[in-house]
């Protein structure tokens, strides 16, 4: 590894320095600790102590392995040779804060702890003295008594019967996150332990969106802009194509079972005097005539009918023209009336 890395003292006024790859000494005291800050992660670390003349190590921890998350810690407690047991131990309870763009204030915070302190499961009895990092004495501590660290800060609990529970809780802050808010150690004979909280800053609520400024309904009495002119295309749009005209669709005619074939009987009352049918699918008319020699009604050709023949004075019974002949008839009588009667005046006047 390469590089400097600042330390500090624990304490408000703690000293600093820096460390660097290779061996680094620091000097502690009972109660002291001293943090490293900004190695980076997947260090490999390990920590040794000089052991001084009359002193033995009794117990470590966490004093060599690799730095895979925010903190790791390496502890260590002396014995001084050839001093009889005291039955008592040490609890120390520490304070660690963390959060992207910490303040000042935030590190000044104060957080409140309560201490429950049970031997064989019962309050304990009596008060224990409470020292700063440094060793300064702080005040006394009774079972349900409470503490205040800020971040970086510890205090340690002295002369603690062995087999005590030491119970502390952390009481909750708006705006941060404890690892958590209850842990537990019991003390040994001439032991010490310890007891760490860290608690992490929550980001800052994003500043709220502005409100949209409100809408202002246009005035309805304000008579709208006229709307400017229309730009003329540069070239005319090209006329649609004519349409072309649908062809007629001839009439259909009539199928050959529709069209008569054959004439009728002339001497039906019923049959026409003029007809036209189909033969091999050639119109031809044909008009009824009289024929006197066969004494009977006959159909000729429309155009090959002669003059001479065309007598239409119908045989005796023969009512297809008795309206025409009665009018004749009458006629006729009216004229011989009137010239009877011409004739008579005239005899008269002779």
């Amino acid at each position: 590894m390469t590089g400097t890395y600042p330390f500090k003292y624990s304490g408000e006024n703690g000293a600093t320095g820096v460390v660097s790859s290779g061996k680094t000494e620091i000097t502690l005291h009972d109660g002291q600790s001293v943090t490293i800050t900004g190695l980076p992660l997947n260090t490999n670390y390990t920590v040794t102590e000089d052991v001084e003349k009359g002193w033995e190590i009794a117990e470590t921890s966490g004093i060599s392995g690799t730095i895979t998350s925010g903190e790791a810690e390496a502890s260590f407690i002396n014995q001084k040779n050839g001093a009889p047991p005291t039955g008592n131990g040490n609890l120390q309870i520490t304070k660690r804060v963390t959060g992207d763009n910490l303040t000042s204030a935030d590190r000044a915070k104060k957080f409140s702890f309560t201490v429950t302190l049970l031997k064989d499961g019962k309050p304990l009895d009596g008060s224990f003295e409470y020292t700063d990092e440094a060793g300064g004495k702080l005040g006394d501590i009774i079972t349900g008594g409470s503490i205040t660290l800020c971040g970086g800060q510890s205090v340690m609990i002295t002369g603690l019967p062995d087999g005590t529970l030491c119970i502390v809780a952390e009481t909750a802050e708006a705006g941060w996150t404890a690892d958590a808010l209850e842990k537990q150690e019991t003390v040994a004979v001439n032991s010490l332990k310890e007891i760490g909280f860290i608690n992490t800053k929550a980001p800052d609520d994003p500043p709220p969106s502005p409100t949209p400024p409100p809408v202002t309904p246009p005035d309805d009495s304000t008579p709208p802009d006229d709307p400017p002119p229309a730009t003329p295309p540069d070239d005319p749009p090209a006329p649609p194509p004519d349409t072309p005209d649908v062809p007629d669709v001839p009439d259909t005619p009539d199928t050959p079972d529709d069209r008569p074939t054959v004439l009728p009987d002339p001497n039906d009352p019923n049959s026409p005097d003029v007809i036209t049918i189909w033969e091999n699918d050639v119109p031809r008319t044909y008009r009824k005539v009289w024929d006197p020699e066969k004494e009977e009604w006959v159909y000729i050709l429309d155009e090959d009918t002669p003059l001479a023949n065309m007598d239409a004075t119908p045989p005796t019974g023969d009512p297809s023209l008795t309206g025409l002949w009665a009018l004749l008839n009458g006629l006729s009588l009216t004229g011989v009336a009137a010239v009877l009667t011409g004739f008579r005046r005239k005899k008269k006047d002779d």
